[in-house]
């Protein structure tokens, strides 16, 4: 199951901030560069955990009431290395790689213990920054929408560049932060009113090293995914001046919840977020040499996401433009953006209908839907999904389509796919069904259905 965005609001660093050593003798007429340096090929060290509590409010069906409030408590980890792999001509990074240590979770919702882990076959992700958003993929297999969900409500280290000034500056001077920057830490999709302040305090020698200590502070307030938030944000961050890189990242955050229409607040958020990044040598997972043998680019291929639910004994993988809409009792639902659909019903081997019964039971219902069938594609085996096929052609609810039918068996488990594909597309879908059903794996569930 994968995470509620509101619970991605923070991630907290189980590590203390830097020890700050000598402070170094400053004075306000001294400059000094706080630009983060991000060059092609660079390698960082970054480690993240969060620990977060609130409550969130439920809404009545169709209404906009509130019907109840339910209690959270989360924490996560993780810790990976990440390479950038370009760095676009206005400092922004559109693309990198990482190899992940950790990335885990573990969440009390409502009294209920959830938790999800990034699986070890999958630990080399690829991260495409699209505006604000992380789209993740793995060169080395199909992804959960939990494990991505995961990975794009984490921070974007790059992004955090807009923490910091386009200019030079000296002890006690304030700059406003970008947006772009703020939005990463809140998961904004689009910020309305507020800003977050951050000034230049001191500079600390840490272990012979400069580091320009920073202070932030602000509220904003805008829209994401689950709609108005408003966010306040206080903390700090060490910025590494020979290393020209963020070294600490330290914030207590809260974040309320406003109804959509009274503006009383329904909900609240808050925990502390820390990082800490070290840049680093590549490891051999992300050296040029692993590159060169990777497809780094998102593909048909390499985007598809993985369908895991033990509970159905049921696994599959599926392209990424599909939606999984239902998945409980004996049936999963799919839809997918040019109005196809699909549903996969399961059932014990002894209970799937022959061909022939399964011709006749779609006529009748075609019949009694006063639909009119243009061509009928009789039974046929599709040797690479180990499956019959049937196919009708039909002119329904006043839509051209095609109804397509997969019956496969796996021992003593069976599945019929059943999809219904616009006729003006069904050419380049019905692949994709296919390879739904060859990638089909049918096990024994772990409770009864």
């Amino acid at each position: 199951m994968s995470r509620p965005t509101l619970l991605s609001l923070l991630i907290l660093l189980a590590t203390g901030a830097p020890s700050a050593g000598v402070l170094a003798q400053t004075t306000t007429s001294q400059d000094y560069p706080l630009k983060i340096r991000l060059s092609k090929g660079a390698c960082y060290r970054i480690r993240v955990e969060s620990r977060l509590e609130g409550t969130l409010p439920v809404p009545r069906p169709n209404s906009d009431a509130i019907e109840r409030q339910i209690v959270f408590r989360g924490e996560s980890s993780a810790d990976y290395e990440e390479r950038l792999l370009d760095v676009a001509s206005d400092g922004s990074v559109p693309r990198t790689i990482r190899l992940y240590r950790i990335l885990k979770y573990r969440r009390n919702l409502d009294r209920q213990v959830q938790e999800g882990m990034l699986r070890s076959q999958v630990r080399r992700l690829i991260v495409v920054r699209k505006e604000h958003e992380e789209v993740p993929f793995s060169p080395d297999g199909p992804l959960t929408w939990g494990e991505i969900d995961m990975v794009r409500t984490d921070v974007f280290y790059p992004a955090l560049a807009g923490l910091l000034p386009d200019r030079n500056a000296a002890a006690g001077e304030s700059w406003i932060a970008n947006a772009d920057a703020v939005r990463e830490l809140t998961d904004l999709e689009k910020i309305t009113e507020g800003q977050v302040r951050c000034t230049l305090q001191r500079v600390l020698v840490q272990d012979g090293k400069p580091m320009a200590q920073i202070s932030l502070n602000g509220r904003v307030a805008g829209l994401s995914e689950d709609g108005p938030g408003q966010h306040q944000l206080t903390g700090h961050l060490f910025f590494d001046l020979e290393r020209h890189s963020i070294a600490y990242l330290s914030l207590n955050a809260q974040q309320t919840i406003p109804a959509s229409k009274d503006g009383r607040i329904h909900g609240h958020v808050s925990g502390v977020f820390t990082l800490t990044c070290v840049p680093c040598a590549c490891p051999e997972e992300l050296n040029d040499r692993a590159l060169a043998h990777l497809r780094s680019e998102p593909d048909e291929f390499n985007t598809r996401l993985l369908f895991d639910e033990p509970a159905l004994g049921l696994r599959f993988v599926y392209p990424r433009r599909w939606t999984v809409r239902k998945a409980e009792d004996r049936q999963v639902v799919l839809h997918e953006p040019e109005g196809a659909g699909l549903r996969i019903t399961l059932l014990p081997t002894r209970d799937v209908p022959t061909v022939a019964q399964l011709q006749s039971q779609v006529d009748a219902w075609l019949k009694s839907k006063g639909a009119r069938i243009e061509h009928f594609e009789p039974a046929r085996y599709l040797a690479v999904a180990q499956a019959d096929r049937l196919a009708w052609h039909v002119q329904m609810e006043g839509a051209a389509s095609v109804l397509l039918y997969l019956r496969l068996s796996q021992g003593q488990r069976s599945a019929i796919f059943v999809a219904r594909l616009p006729a003006r597309s069904s050419a380049a879908l019905e692949p994709q069904v296919v390879e739904i059903a060859r990638t089909l794996e049918l096990r024994a569930p772990t409770s009864p259905r």
